[in-house]
């Protein structure tokens, strides 16, 4: 089963990818 994250992780990471980050760049930095 997967494991949930806490809203405020899951914003960081949206904004990440928004400014311009892959989605696995931004994986890889958040360690998700």
């Amino acid at each position: 089963m997967g494991r949930s994250y806490s809203v405020d992780l899951r914003e960081r990471i949206q904004s990440d990818i928004a400014e311009g980050s892959s989605r696995r760049s931004a994986a890889r930095r958040f360690g998700v």
